[in-house]
């Protein structure tokens, strides 16, 4: 098993995956607002989120991503150097 010391902790990878998602947000040139409505979600949810006000659930975040045309994907530690 791999040595745990060098990973990322939760919150690192949580707000990673937040900085994506509005980076992406940003691409596609919606706001908020109309990224809230696309996924069904509150504007003020999506706001929390992206502030780091409140952390998305696994499902919550992978769905606002694939609205996003992104998606979360898994790759072995010793090929994330490559």
């Amino acid at each position: 098993m791999a040595d745990n010391k060098n990973l990322p902790d939760d919150q690192d990878i949580i707000d990673s995956l937040i900085k994506a998602m509005v980076e992406r947000r940003h691409e596609l040139g919606l706001t908020q607002r109309a990224f809230a409505e696309q996924c069904g979600f509150s504007h003020s949810a999506i706001a929390r989120m992206e502030s780091g006000r409140q952390i998305p659930n696994l499902t919550t975040l992978a769905k606002l991503l694939a609205a996003l045309g992104l998606t979360i994907r898994l790759v072995p530690i010793e090929d994330q150097d490559k």
